[in-house]
Formats: C-alpha cells, sequence, structure tokens
C-alpha cells in the first residue's frame, strides 16, 4: 500500500514538474511573440503602439527572458522614439544582398578595426551584450567556430551593443573570449546595420556583401549553421 502511494506521489511531482517547463516554455513563445510584434510597429513607425507592447509583456510575463530584455534597453533609451527618427534610421539600413556599410571601431584592446580593410575575406559579425543571456548562450560555439576557421580567409568580429567597456572586462574574467570586440557606444554602426536587439549575426563575403542575418541566437557547431561560413570561403 505505501509502495503504491510514494508511486503515485512521484508520478503527480513528475507531471507537476513537466506542466511547470510548459508553462514557462508557452510564457517565453507568448512574450517572443508579442515582442517581435512591437519591434515591426517601430519599423512601421507606431512607436507609441510599440512601447505599449513592450510595457504589456513585462506587465504580464515578468519572468521571462524577453522581459529581462526589455526591461535592460528601455533603462537606457528613451521609449517611444519620434516616428521621424525610426522612419529615417529604417530607411537607411543595410539589407542582404547589398554591400555592407563600412566603419570603424576600436576593440577592448585599443586596436582599430576597418571593415573594408578585410576585404577579401568571410567576415562574421556578431552583435552581443554581456547582460543578455541568448548572447552568452552563443558564446562557446563562436569562439569553437572562429578556432575551426584558423588558417582561412576568415575574420570575426563581435560588437557590443548598449554595454561598455567595464561590464566588457569583468566578463572576461569569467568566460574565455578570444575574438576581438568592438565598441559601438553611440551605436552608429548598429544603426546602420538595422540591429535592433541581440544576438545579431551578420556573414559577409569576400566582397564586402552581406550575405545571411540571423536574428537570435544559433548553436554555431552544428554542420548547417558551419557550412553557412565555409560556403563564401
Amino acid at each position: 500500500m505505501a509502495h503504491h502511494i510514494h508511486k503515485s506521489i512521484s508520478i503527480a511531482l513528475l507531471l507537476f514538474f513537466i506542466a511547470s517547463i510548459t508553462s514557462c516554455t508557452n510564457k517565453e513563445e507568448s512574450a517572443r511573440k508579442l515582442y517581435n510584434k512591437a519591434l515591426s510597429l517601430q519599423q512601421m513607425g507606431d512607436d507609441e503602439e510599440a512601447a505599449k507592447i513592450y510595457m504589456d509583456i513585462i506587465d504580464k510575463y515578468p519572468e521571462t527572458e524577453t522581459a529581462v530584455e526589455i526591461n535592460k534597453m528601455l533603462t537606457m533609451i528613451s521609449m517611444p522614439y519620434t516616428t521621424s527618427k525610426l522612419k529615417e534610421k529604417y530607411e537607411n539600413i543595410a539589407a542582404v544582398g547589398e554591400s555592407a556599410p563600412d566603419f570603424e571601431l576600436m576593440d577592448d584592446s585599443g586596436k582599430k578595426w576597418k571593415l573594408s580593410d578585410l576585404k577579401g575575406k568571410v567576415v562574421f559579425i556578431n552583435v552581443w551584450s554581456t547582460w543578455n543571456p541568448s548572447s552568452k548562450s552563443e558564446l562557446q560555439s563562436i569562439e569553437a567556430l572562429s578556432k575551426q576557421m584558423k588558417g582561412e580567409p576568415f575574420q570575426m568580429l563581435r560588437v557590443l551593443f548598449r554595454d561598455d567597456l567595464d561590464n566588457l572586462k569583468k566578463y572576461k574574467k569569467t568566460n574565455n573570449i578570444s575574438t576581438p570586440t568592438l565598441l559601438d557606444s553611440d551605436l552608429k554602426v548598429c544603426d546602420l546595420f538595422g540591429v535592433t536587439g541581440v544576438p545579431e549575426t551578420f556573414i559577409i563575403d569576400k566582397k564586402g556583401i552581406i550575405r545571411e542575418k540571423i536574428v537570435g541566437p544559433r548553436d554555431w557547431n552544428q554542420p548547417e549553421n558551419i557550412k553557412l561560413v565555409k560556403n563564401l570561403l
């Protein structure tokens, strides 16, 4: 009898655990759908409605990763933007199939990097932040990809988004980052590439044409993702 009771309790706890995971996943999916809707509204210039959706996500799904990202974003920018500024921003961004806009940024060691100097190489640009969980989830696979491309006409660059050098230095003390991290404090480069959040990745071919734009995290150790790069070498 006691055995059956113990077994029933174990099954009940397992079902509760599964239900909790499912609930968390569903909340994250719902929050992400609303987030994507808000981004679309921003691109169309409807900043006021986008701001309302951002606040709804924080109110309804405060424990989700999406809400955490939005909170970080809203503490660093003024919402809503003016419609004219957003229209100007999105009319001038570089698109896949077009030449990547040239830029010059300094990395955290003080070295200057100019994109046009890298013509003849495939350039992998990953935009990230130390405070963003999705950015962190890519770290090891990005480092692995960089090592795998050693000796190839390939350059990996990481651009810090809405973050600062002090945070980067603290982060590097406990995380192995060998790839150059460029500092874009005024977000001019991120604006040129139309970055709206992190992580975002751009793969540029040897002629300087943007061939891929990937929004969100990926496992860069996976064969299909490695192939995206190798096909351009």
